[in-house]
């Protein structure tokens, strides 16, 4: 027979066993604190082990392997303007990630400004990457007025879409440095820089165009504590692939480049962005349908050092 005060910490521990961090008060007479520690080590994903002498505690991941979960900014494209972020994206409003849509410093997403994540200010206080969490999307009210319609092509998981460009290669002639650019944007300042020397225009194609396919991820996120999706995120090639296993309630910390883009909640398949820049990757914006800006986090180009990494 199962008294009412084992119950209790019976519900306890299913209601928040999947929690990183457990508040609460107990009696220590109702229970011994091995229980205690082996729940909050539970929640944490620790492994706790018994011995005669002592109990010790290691932590534990998923995969044993921080390389599988961690890809880092491959993209080589140009940087584009954002668009500016008009209207909160669900009832909730932004909560912690205000910083980033209305800051005194120079990324303000309100004013349609592009600029690093986490921003210049946070990257010298000694923040490398956000901490983040994979939402479900389904708080997403994206439109205006009658136009305002729900998001549900999240709820089981980012989705995943193909990409299909022409690419090119090109030799710096300065270093011998081989870098590929997309076809699209051949002719940007920044795709005629070489990444390794960083010396302008002085460079020859040796291959392309030619066509390049790859895999893209779409991911909703929120910022962790706040309850809320606050942005989309956009993975591309290896990167995509890579993190293809991230599911709602993973937890990532990522550093990148913040801009705010068109978004069509009536693309079924929720790759509903907008941009001439995204028009390879299968992406609709159909005009006149439900849309606004929203905050599109990416890892920025790869001489950035953006990435992603579950934690």
């Amino acid at each position: 027979m199962v008294s009412k005060e084992e119950q209790e910490l019976i519900d306890l521990r299913m209601k928040w066993a999947d929690m990183p961090i457990l508040n609460f008060w107990h009696d220590t007479n109702d229970a011994p604190d091995t229980f205690f520690d082996e729940l909050l080590d539970e929640s944490r994903g620790d492994v706790t082990t018994e011995t005669k002498a002592k109990r010790t505690t290691t932590r534990s991941t998923s995969s044993g392997d921080d390389d599988k979960e961690k890809a880092t900014s491959s993209y080589t494209g140009a940087v584009s303007k954002g668009a500016k972020i008009a209207k909160k994206p669900t009832k909730k409003g932004w909560g912690k990630f205000w910083k980033y849509v209305d800051p005194k410093g120079a990324t303000k997403l309100a004013d349609g400004r592009a600029g690093s994540f986490p921003s210049p200010a946070a990257r010298k206080s000694g923040l490398e990457c956000e901490n983040m969490v994979i939402t479900k999307g389904l708080d997403l009210q994206i439109g205006y007025g009658r136009g305002t319609k729900g998001v549900t092509a999240f709820e089981k998981g980012p989705v995943r879409g193909t990409s299909e460009y022409m690419k090119i290669d090109r030799k710096c002639n300065n270093c011998g440095n081989l870098w590929p650019v997309n076809a699209d944007f051949k002719d940007k300042d920044s795709q005629k820089k070489c990444p390794k020397c960083r010396k302008s225009d002085d460079f020859k194609d040796v291959k392309g165009p030619y066509k390049q396919s790859g895999e893209v991820l779409v991911i909703p996120v929120g910022m962790v504590g706040d309850g809320q999706t606050v942005a989309f995120m956009l993975l591309t090639g290896a990167e995509a692939k890579k993190m293809s296993f991230l599911k709602p309630g993973d937890r990532v910390c990522v550093r990148g480049w913040i801009k705010g883009q068109g978004y069509d909640a009536s693309v079924i398949n929720g790759l509903g962005l907008s941009g001439s820049g995204l028009k390879h990757y299968g992406f609709k914006f159909r005009k006149g349908g439900p849309t606004q800006a929203v905050p599109l986090i990416t890892l920025g180009s790869r001489g950035y050092d953006g990435y992603i990494k579950k934690v």
